[in-house]
């Protein structure tokens, strides 16, 4: 009789590793067809769609950053600053899971910073040692590509501060990204500008100059409407 009810657990359990086998393959097969339709829906422009099945995606592997990008993109697409924001910071804090070994790389590169001051370093050490990693790393974690939303989307969010942050940082250890960054510097550079004399403009009661500044600084970033 034993005998009879190990071999009966033996074919439950083998029974159990086949269903377990059959619904993983499954579930690789609608990650897989996600996905796809994810990228296909943001070739063609189709943003909703692509929010859609990315979050199928998600649903299905959550420590898979690719479809993180796809929603940022879509939100930024829609001006939706928080939401891309959001995505592109889960993105990031995906790939560190996924991959410990680079975040403990950019801890090291850290004593390399020649622009920053002592403290300045420990501020960006304790940012890529907490839990989830701090904005700052994300920043470093992130492709160009999602740099280019991740920065104007924080500005627009106004955390100017962290966005101008993230660009000393890579403009400095990124040769990748050191072209879109100076770009980026100097767009803040001038907007700030802009809305400085503007302000002053304003303050003088020379409305018609102000209004002319500020049409300015908006032709630099259309999206810079604070």
């Amino acid at each position: 009789m034993p005998l009879r009810i190990d071999a009966y657990r033996e074919a439950e359990a083998a029974l159990k590793c086949e269903q377990d086998a059959k619904e993983g393959i499954e579930q690789v097969f609608k990650l897989k067809d996600a996905m796809e339709r994810a990228y296909g829906a943001q070739r063609r422009s189709q943003h909703e769609e692509a929010v859609r099945q990315a979050e199928l995606a998600i649903a299905i592997a959550p420590h898979d950053h690719k479809m993180y990008s796809v929603r940022a993109t879509a939100f930024y697409k829609f001006k939706k600053w928080k939401q891309c924001v959001d995505e592109c910071l889960a993105c990031a804090r995906a790939v560190a899971v996924a991959s410990p070994k680079v975040v403990e790389r950019l801890v090291t590169n850290i004593d390399k910073q020649s622009s920053l001051d002592a403290k300045g370093k420990q501020v960006l050490r304790t940012d890529a040692t907490s839990s989830p990693i701090g904005v700052i790393t994300c920043g470093r974690l992130m492709t160009s590509k999602m740099g280019q939303l991740f920065v104007p989307a924080l500005r627009y969010c106004e955390r100017c501060d962290e966005a101008e942050a993230i660009l000393r940082i890579l403009g400095e250890e990124s040769a990748e990204a050191r072209v879109w960054v100076l770009g980026e510097v100097k767009r803040i550079e001038d907007l700030r500008q802009g809305k400085e004399s503007g302000d002053a403009a304003f303050r003088r009661g020379k409305y018609h100059a102000a209004v002319a500044l500020y049409s300015e600084a908006l032709g630099i970033d259309a999206h810079a409407d604070r």
